[in-house]
C-alpha cells in the first residue's frame, strides 16, 4: 500500500489495525526504531515505524500466523515539509517566550537604574544632611567653649570681688 503523507499512513494502520495501540519502549530501544503494541489483552499485533514506511504486523487468532502489510510513504517532501512547518511553529513559540524574556529582563533593569538614581539622590541628600549636622555639632562646641571661657572669666572677677573686699 503507498501513501503520500505520514498521517495518511497512520490513518490506514488505525482503520486496519484491530485494537488500541501504544509505544512499546522496550522492544523500540531493541529495534532502534519506534515499535507500537496492541494494548488488548491476549492480542499479538504491532506496528514498526521504520520511517518511510509502517510495517503493520497482526497475528492471526486460528492460524497464529503473523501477517504484514507495508504502507509506504512515498511523498517523502510533504512529511520534511510538515516537519519543518512544525519546527517553524516551535522557534516562534520559543522566540515569542525569549521576546517577553527581555522585555520583563529590560523593564527590571529600568526599575534597578530609577531605583539606583532615587538610591543616590536619597544618598545626597542624607550626606547633606549629616553635613549641616556636623556644622551645628561644630557651631555648638564653639558656642559651648566660648560660653565656657565666658563662665571662667566671670568666676575670675567674683574671686577678685571677694577677695578685693
Amino acid at each position: 500500500m503507498e501513501v503520500r503523507t505520514r498521517e495518511e499512513a497512520w490513518e490506514a494502520v488505525n482503520k486496519m489495525f484491530p485494537t488500541d495501540y501504544q509505544q512499546d519502549t522496550a522492544s523500540s530501544e531493541r529495534a532502534g526504531y519506534p515499535v507500537y503494541r496492541s494494548t488488548a489483552d491476549g492480542v499479538n499485533a504491532w506496528i514498526s515505524d521504520l520511517n518511510c514506511r509502517l510495517e503493520v504486523n497482526i497475528q492471526d487468532e486460528k492460524t497464529k500466523k503473523i501477517a504484514s502489510t507495508n504502507i509506504y510513504i512515498v511523498n517523502k517532501e510533504a512529511d520534511e515539509i510538515e516537519s519543518l512547518q512544525k519546527q517553524i511553529e516551535e522557534m516562534k513559540t520559543a522566540m515569542k517566550s525569549l521576546v517577553a524574556e527581555y522585555h520583563l529582563l529590560k523593564t527590571d533593569n529600568e526599575f534597578l537604574q530609577d531605583q539606583r538614581k532615587k538610591d543616590i539622590q536619597e544618598g545626597s541628600r542624607l550626606y547633606k544632611e549629616i553635613d549641616a549636622l556636623v556644622h551645628d555639632n561644630d557651631r555648638l562646641k564653639k558656642e559651648n567653649e566660648e560660653k565656657d571661657n565666658q563662665i571662667i572669666r566671670l568666676k575670675a572677677k567674683l574671686y577678685e570681688l571677694l577677695v578685693t573686699d
